[in-house]
C-alpha cells in the first residue's frame, strides 16, 4: 500500500515538474520573441523602378516669361553650393525619419525622409547628435538625430 502511495505521488510530482518547465518556457518565449518588432516586409510594389512620366509639350514663353540666364546660374549655383564639410549619407531608420526645425526632440516637426533616402548632411550640432540635412531634391531642410543616418562611401 505504502508502496503504491509513493507511486502515485511521483507520478503527480513527475507531471507537476512537467507542468512548471513547460510554463516557463512558454513565459520565455512569449516574453522574447513576442517583444521585438518584426522587420518591415517588402513588397513586390516597392521594389520596382518607378516610371518616368512622359514628357509633355510646353508652350513657348512669351517675351517677358522668357527666364533670365543670369539668375538661372546664381540660382543654380545657390542650390549647388555646400558648406565646408558636407557629406552624403543615407537613412537606416527602418521606418524613416522626422525632420525638426531645430536640434530638439520637442522641436517642431517640419516633414521627414524615407528609408534608405540619399540625404546631403549640412552640419552637426556641438555634441554630434543632431546633423542638419538636405532631401535629395533640395526642397527640404532640418534636423534628424545623427544615428539615423549612415555615411555614404567615399565621403
Amino acid at each position: 500500500m505504502i508502496n503504491a502511495i509513493k507511486f502515485i505521488l511521483g507520478v503527480i510530482l513527475g507531471i507537476a515538474a512537467l507542468g512548471a518547465i513547460a510554463g516557463a518556457g512558454g513565459y520565455y518565449f512569449f516574453t522574447t520573441n513576442l517583444s521585438v518588432q518584426p522587420k518591415r516586409p517588402q513588397f513586390a510594389e516597392e521594389n520596382k523602378p518607378k516610371p518616368k512620366p512622359k514628357p509633355t509639350a510646353t508652350p513657348k514663353p512669351t517675351e517677358s516669361e522668357k527666364p533670365d540666364p543670369k539668375k538661372d546660374k546664381d540660382k543654380e549655383k545657390e542650390e549647388k553650393e555646400l558648406p565646408v564639410g558636407a557629406y552624403g549619407a543615407t537613412v537606416i531608420w527602418e521606418q524613416g525619419v522626422s525632420l525638426r526645425q531645430e536640434a530638439s526632440d520637442s522641436s517642431a516637426k517640419i516633414g521627414g525622409v524615407a528609408f534608405k533616402e540619399k540625404v546631403t548632411v549640412m552640419q552637426e550640432n556641438t555634441e554630434k547628435t543632431w546633423v542638419q540635412i538636405r532631401n535629395s531634391d533640395g526642397t527640404l531642410e532640418g534636423w534628424l538625430k545623427s544615428g539615423n543616418l549612415e555615411r555614404d562611401p567615399g565621403n
